[in-house]
């Protein structure tokens, strides 16, 4: 049996010869190809076509992976450069909406006679015992134990523990807090006490005085803790007992403890605020 390549070699060279002796036909026969010749051209001619066509084809891909190749480099590239820019936009963004709200901080700060700073969020703690946060002023800043912490929707507690740069402040939703309160409306006292979620009661309030879903509690002062005037939350539920001296009211807190990022610290704080 004879070999593949055995057939393939002579193949290829009759296959040049005939194409050689067509050339050389056509040349002396001013251009005209008979014979042999013309046989081979016939013979071979398509398969001369469709290697020409075929390598044309393999240029024309291997030209387009190459243009593939530096095209996805580019788009890797543009891709790199976009998210650097929506990096920065969003920094802008952030940075834009914090001095918003540090003015509007500062802003509010300037209504109270007491002297304040202003303090970051830089951690909460809401465990099974304790609902508190911590902030990035200490000491070192002149927070003590005790000091009042409040935003311009209303209170969020009093600061617990200190350390030179830190402070840990106990939430007015705490089941360990509690804060001497008006009703805005009836002028009735109680104190609201936290419960460690985001609903507090007000209790001991007298069945003597008005209260009714929708009322404001306001700081009374008396605790000497907290300014009088300043917000603290908007009843939700009232139950009066068919006995005893005091009614069961639920209040919802006017700050949304979960949004916090900027407080202010009141470092003496005075028994009212500037009227404005």
């Amino acid at each position: 049996m004879f070999s593949r390549k055995k057939i393939i070699k002579p193949l290829i060279v009759i296959f040049l010869f005939i194409n050689i002796s067509a050339l050389i036909a056509a040349g002396r026969g001013g251009g005209k190809i008979q014979g042999l010749g013309a046989f081979g051209l016939d013979l071979f001619g398509p398969i001369e076509k469709f290697i020409v066509t075929g390598s044309r084809n393999l240029n024309k891909i291997w030209d387009n992976y190459f243009a593939l190749v530096h095209v996805r480099g580019k788009n890797s590239q543009l891709e790199k450069e976009l998210k650097y820019f929506q990096a920065r936009e969003t920094k802008h963004s952030e940075l834009m909406l914090e001095n918003e709200r540090l003015r509007e901080l500062l802003k509010f700060g300037k209504k109270l006679k007491s002297e304040y700073i202003a303090a970051e969020v830089v951690g909460r703690d809401s465990g099974k015992w304790f609902d508190t946060i911590i902030l990035n002023r200490g000491r070192k800043s002149g927070v003590l134990v005790s000091c009042p912490v409040i935003v311009p929707e209303g209170i969020v507690g009093q600061v617990v523990s200190v350390s030179k740069n830190y402070s840990k402040v106990l939430l007015v939703t705490d089941r360990m807090s509690g804060v001497d309160c008006l009703v805005q409306s009836s002028r009735g006292r109680g104190v609201v006490s936290g419960t460690g979620e985001n609903i507090c009661l007000f209790k001991y309030f007298l069945r003597k005085f008005e209260v009714k879903p929708g009322d404001h509690l306001i700081t009374s002062g008396m605790d000497k803790i907290f300014p009088k005037g300043l917000r603290v939350g908007e009843v939700i539920n009232v139950k009066r007992r068919d006995s005893g001296i005091f009614q069961d009211v639920e209040v919802r807190p006017f700050v949304d403890f979960e949004r916090l990022e900027e407080v202010l610290i009141l470092f003496n704080p005075s028994p009212e605020r500037k009227d404005g």
